[in-house]
């Protein structure tokens, strides 16, 4: 009997879907959803045909498609905010002016929206982002675990609006597997539920609330083939949790996030778009409502820069779409005043490169992972003031910095910091023994192609002959020359992202005696890097031999006289003598953007033994 019950109501609900209710007389209805996806504050202009186009373009690319269409509306996909230095140096401000300019309704929430918050900021950062972009923040399946709203949705689930005498449900769902892909800090206090139970749940409210339309927001894994058409099969999570809705009455059209890539095409009668990324398409649901109620959907992608897939076009080309789109004017001023300011911080030298490296694959690559990790080290060990045997680091924390090549000597910029670590990842030290740092390391861990944890300090020599795999059994692991010891207690570091674990053979839940820092990957980058900018090199001198902490520098020697050093990157060093000490004052060329006056300096004492 009550499986006869559940097959009436399903019933009932599919012949709302499809129009066998009746609907009221008259011509059909037409609905246009526009948007774009993981925007990751990429608010810049490239100036390549097959780059980034830019707020202003994809504002005034926008402008025009609604201005030409019938019933427009415009939503943007999760991940907004978090990915560039324009938009991180004020927390997103300027890609909400963008989305009002846009006339974006709503957002779904990605992963790395939760990057600026905590379990005691997170309403009033999404509230306020809300009210400078003129847009409502949907979710369905993010709950709060804590606190008086223990229990309760974080966002609004769902929002069922009239567009053209129709009732049309918005309503937006993130993949629970998107946990692991948010710092421990920033998803304290919530837990995201199963995203098919809840889309399923919400449809069917959705149906009963009397909605004809229903269009998802799904921050949902999803793939599908080039060349990306109709005729593509679309699979993964994104297609199960469509298939899922349909007993509860289906979803007419997804606007979908989160993977890079793009898709355009049906689920069974579902039409599905993404938009790809950083604005380089925009995605475009034409929804048709039928006299008699029935709801078709159509998907389409809009280049706003060229996509190739080797030699083919995916998507424009270089006549067509970056140089030939339409610029907004206004919110180009808007932007070039924020950039104007910005330059000034992030273009100005803080110190100079001590390698060769790129973003790019083989050993380039290889020295660039290693250059990121080993500043990490040396600011805990020689600015910190803690000392610590090696760093770990996650590698898709580790970002692009695209093409260009650094040499050996070159300045170093605070964009190319903001570039290569644009999370908010916090250092965390810790103990933990060797057994457990061989565990580790025998997973995913060296610099290589297929590996997921890097890490420097430690010496490790893989069975794998090749360097740039360098994971699975261990041939030797050994610190300063002296082999790792399975119950000796070791200090070392990671970040708020990997600090305790997201599991997946990266799991730092062994460590104890942990502290949190309170220090941005970033922020040790700069620090690390302004400071060696102010050392002495080649320190000699009669007897002369060490006896200093990390980060206070004090020899001794038979005579305060014949003390020779190199000084590098332009640094200057004032000599002087007091209380029978040789003092030398090195001063940096360079300024610390976050201190005032700024002036970098370090000490070096010299006494007699």
């Amino acid at each position: 009997m009550k499986r006869i019950l559940s097959l009436i109501l399903a019933l009932g609900l599919l012949l709302t879907v499809y129009g066998f209710t009746a609907a009221a007389e008259g011509e059909p209805v037409e609905i246009n959803i526009y948007g774009i996806g993981d925007f990751g504050g990429a608010l810049d202009d490239s100036g390549k045909p097959n780059g980034n186009p830019g707020g202003a373009r994809i504002v005034g690319k926008m402008k025009e498609l609604t201005a030409g269409a019938v019933n427009p509306v415009v939503v943007a996909g999760g991940t907004s905010y978090t990915g560039s230095a324009i938009s991180e140096t004020n927390h997103g401000e300027l890609v909400n002016a963008m989305y009002r300019a846009m006339g974006v309704q709503y957002a779904a929430v990605g992963n790395h929206d939760f990057d600026w918050s905590d379990v005691n900021t997170r309403s009033e950062v999404f509230s306020g982002w809300e009210n400078q972009g003129g847009f409502r923040f949907l979710n369905a399946n993010v709950y709060w675990t804590t606190g008086a709203h223990d229990g309760e949705r974080v966002f609004w689930p769902y929002e069922i609006r009239d567009i053209g005498g129709v009732k049309v449900g918005f309503f937006s769902v993130i993949d629970e597997g998107n946990m692991s892909a948010i710092s421990n800090v920033n998803k304290e206090g919530i837990e995201m539920v199963s995203a098919v139970d809840e889309a399923a749940k919400v449809v069917r409210e959705l149906r009963n609330d009397g909605a004809q339309v229903i269009v998802a927001l799904a921050h949902v894994y999803g793939a599908q083939d080039a060349p990306y058409t109709v005729e593509q099969p679309i699979s993964a999570n994104l297609a199960a949790l469509i298939a899922e809705c349909e007993e509860m009455g289906g979803i007419d059209a997804v606007f979908g996030s989160q993977t890079t890539s793009p898709m355009c095409g049906m689920v069974g009668h579902t039409a599905v778009v993404k938009a790809q990324n950083f604005g380089k398409l925009i995605g475009h649901l034409k929804i048709t409502v039928a006299a008699d109620g029935t709801v078709t959907a159509e998907p389409e992608l809009i280049p706003l820069t060229q996509i190739a897939a080797g030699e083919e076009n995916l998507f424009g080309s270089d006549e067509t779409t970056r140089e030939g789109l339409p610029v907004d004017e206004e919110f180009l001023a808007l932007y070039n005043t924020y950039n104007d300011a910005l330059t000034v911080l992030m273009d100005a030298p803080r110190g100079v490169s001590d390698t060769r490296m790129s973003f790019e694959p083989d050993e380039l690559k290889f020295s660039y992972q290693k250059w990121y990790l080993r500043n990490n080290l040396y600011y805990l060990n020689h600015v910190y003031g803690e000392h610590v045997d090696a760093y770990f680091h996650q590698k898709g924390g580790i970002r692009n910095i695209g093409s260009q090549v650094i040499e050996a000597g070159d300045t170093i910029s605070l964009r190319l910091l903001y570039a290569s670590a644009p999370f908010e990842n916090y250092i965390y030290t810790l103990d933990m023994k060797g057994a457990d740092i061989k565990k580790l390391l025998s997973g995913e861990c060296q610099y290589g192609t297929y590996t997921s944890l890097l890490q420097y300090g430690f010496d490790v020599v893989y069975e794998s002959a090749d360097p740039f795999e360098g994971n699975g059994p261990i041939a030797s692991l050994t610190l300063n020359g002296e082999p790792v010891e399975d119950e000796k207690v070791y200090r070392i570091a990671t970040n708020s992202f990997l600090y305790p674990g997201p599991g997946d053979g990266i799991d730092f839940s062994a460590g104890f005696n942990a502290t949190h820092t309170n220090v941005l990957n970033r922020t040790a980058l700069l620090k690390s890097i302004l400071h060696q900018s102010a050392t002495l090199s080649n320190l000699e001198g009669p007897g002369l031999e060490p006896a200093f902490s990390p980060t206070v520098y004090e020899y001794k020697a038979d005579s305060l006289e014949g003390v020779t050093f190199t000084v590098t990157n332009g640094a200057s060093v004032a000599e002087s003598e007091a209380d029978g000490k040789k003092i030398y004052t090195v001063t940096s060329a360079y300024e610390d953007p976050y201190t005032e006056p700024g002036t970098v300096q370090n000490v070096y004492t010299v006494t007699l033994k």
